[in-house]
C-alpha cells in the first residue's frame, strides 16, 4: 500500500536517536488519517448491518400479515378428479369401527368383468352372477377408501348366497341370513354409526353410468324400507347422503327410493338408524367405474361422520 511505503521510507530516512521534527509530524498525520479511514469503514459496516436488519424485520412483518389474511382451509371443499389428498378430517385412526359394510346378495356381478374371464360367454341379467368376481370387490374397495381417511370399518365378505342355498331358502330370504352377522357386529361394536348393504342394480349401463370431468362413474341408488320403525331416520340419512353426493359429484346419484313391505323385506334397517341399501351401478358397469364411485362415497361418508 502507498501509505505504508511512505511510512517505511520516512522511518529509513530518520535518525534512530533523534528523529526529525518533520518526521514526527508526518508520521502523526499519517497515523491520524489511517485512523479516520478505519473509523469510516466501521461506521459503514454498522450502517449496512442496521439497514439489513431493518429490511429483514419489514419482510417478516409483511409475511405474517399476509398469512393472517389468507382464508382458512375448508376441508369439505371438493374439486372432482383432483389427486386424492392425504389430509383427512379424522386426525387419528378411529379404534372402534364406525361403518359396517356387507352384501346380502354377494354374488351380484358385472358383465364386463365376466366377459374378461370368458370372452366367448353370453351374459345377461339372468346369469350375471359369480362366486368370485362380484359386488364384494366393491365393498372391499370402499373399506380401503375409508381406511385411507382414518375411518375404521368392518366389511363382511361372507358368501351369504351360499348360506342361503345351504339352508334351502330362496333369494328373497337372503336378508334373514345376512342379518345374523350384522346383529353380531352391532352387539360387539357399539360405536357403529352407519350400515351399508351394497348391491348392484339390474338396470343397463345407459341408466347407471355417468361421466364427470372426463372420468366414468357408476351411478348410485339409495333404497329405504318404508315399513320400518326407523324409516324416518333412515330416509333422512339417505336423502342427506344423496344431497351431498349431488353437491360434490353432480349426476352421480339417481335418487332415493322407498319400498313398501309388499315389495321387499325389511332390509335389516330396523337394527340401526342410518342404515340404507346402496346400489352401486348395474350389470353393465365395469369394476373401474365401480371403484371410482366408491372413492366418491368414502369422501361423502367422511363428511357426514364429521358433521354429526
Amino acid at each position: 500500500m502507498q501509505e505504508d511505503r511512505e511510512l517505511t521510507n520516512l522511518i529509513k530516512e530518520a535518525s534512530l536517536l533523534n528523529p526529525r521534527k518533520e518526521f514526527v509530524l508526518e508520521t502523526e498525520n499519517l497515523l491520524r488519517e489511517k485512523a479516520r479511514k478505519l473509523r469510516r469503514r466501521k461506521t459503514y459496516s454498522r450502517w449496512i448491518i442496521s439497514v439489513s436488519a431493518l429490511f429483514t424485520c419489514m419482510f417478516v412483518f409483511t409475511y405474517i400479515a399476509t398469512k393472517s389474511e389468507e382464508p382458512s382451509l375448508n376441508l369439505s371443499t371438493h374439486t372432482p378428479n383432483n389427486k386424492e389428498s392425504n389430509l383427512s378430517l379424522f386426525s387419528n385412526y378411529s379404534k372402534e369401527p364406525l361403518v359396517y359394510i356387507y352384501h346380502t346378495h354377494n354374488d351380484e356381478s358385472f358383465i364386463p368383468a365376466l366377459k374378461s374371464l370368458n370372452p366367448n360367454g353370453h351374459f345377461e341379467q339372468e346369469n350375471s352372477y359369480d362366486q368370485n368376481i362380484n359386488i364384494t370387490l366393491v365393498g372391499e374397495r370402499l373399506s380401503k377408501a375409508l381406511k385411507k381417511r382414518n375411518i375404521n370399518n368392518i366389511v363382511d365378505t361372507t358368501n351369504n348366497m351360499e348360506l342361503v342355498e345351504q339352508r334351502g331358502l330362496s333369494r328373497a330370504d337372503a336378508y334373514t341370513v345376512s342379518r345374523d352377522k350384522l346383529v353380531e357386529s352391532l352387539t360387539r361394536y357399539k360405536n357403529i354409526q352407519m350400515v351399508f348393504d351394497i348391491h348392484r342394480d339390474t338396470a343397463l349401463g345407459r341408466n347407471t353410468t355417468t361421466e364427470i370431468n372426463g372420468k366414468s362413474y357408476s351411478k348410485l341408488v339409495f333404497v329405504v324400507n318404508q315399513e320400518d320403525d326407523k324409516y324416518e331416520a333412515n330416509m333422512e340419512f339417505a336423502r342427506k347422503f344423496h344431497k351431498k353426493v349431488q353437491e360434490l359429484y353432480p349426476g352421480l346419484s339417481r335418487g332415493v327410493f322407498d319400498k313398501s313391505q309388499e315389495m321387499a323385506s325389511d332390509y335389516n334397517q330396523d337394527l340401526l338408524k342410518q342404515s340404507v341399501i346402496i346400489e352401486v351401478g348395474g350389470i353393465e358397469n365395469s369394476l373401474e367405474e365401480e371403484y371410482n364411485t366408491v372413492e366418491a362415497m368414502a369422501e361423502v361418508i367422511e363428511i357426514l361422520l364429521t358433521a354429526e
